[in-house]
């Protein structure tokens, strides 16, 4: 006798999904849920995991569903990392106004700013704490502004920079 098991049938009826398998069982799955899953795997997980091909696009409108599903948690999951974001900008730009003025910290904003940036937002923090770090290190504003925007490490340049009228390494 064959031991292989394998689907011959699906139906989806009122959000059910029934599924007849060759040795005579029946099981019944949530279809949306299905749908859900299908998305978030492979064709082979999907199969090694419920014993079973799938393709919600064979079932009216479960793929638009699921799919709406699916997208609708990574459009949230972008908005919280874009508050983030947003909250650990102003966090900085706070503390930069706070070591230097409201005015420094909003003029750095604007050079690094979104609208002249060929870089993503996650580089424009990173420049953003640089020139905080640099300027905590009693590196000149304006100058801190500009050595955050060179690619080179800052606690090297806090190591190596001397005031034009430091004398004797003081």
């Amino acid at each position: 006798m064959n031991d292989i098991k394998f689907a011959v049938s699906q139906n989806v009826i009122f959000g059910i999904l029934t599924v007849k398998f060759s040795d005579g069982s029946v099981k019944y799955y949530n279809a949306l849920e299905m749908a859900v899953q299908w998305f978030k795997m492979s064709n082979d997980e999907f199969y090694n995991m419920y014993g079973f091909n799938f393709n919600p696009c064979k079932w009216g409108n479960l793929y638009e569903r699921a799919r709406r599903i699916i997208y609708q948690n990574e459009r949230a999951q972008r908005d919280d990392r874009q508050e983030r974001q947003q909250a650990r900008e102003q966090e900085t730009l706070q503390t930069i106004a706070c070591i230097t003025s409201p005015e420094f910290a909003k003029t750095a904003a604007d050079v690094l700013g979104r609208k002249n940036r060929v870089y993503d937002f996650e580089w424009y923090l990173v420049l953003q704490r640089q020139q905080q770090e640099l300027i905590s290190a009693g590196i000149p504003n304006d100058i801190a502004l500009d050595i955050a925007q060179i690619d080179i490490p800052i606690d090297i340049f806090i190591s190596s920079y001397k005031p034009a009228n430091a004398v004797d390494g003081k």
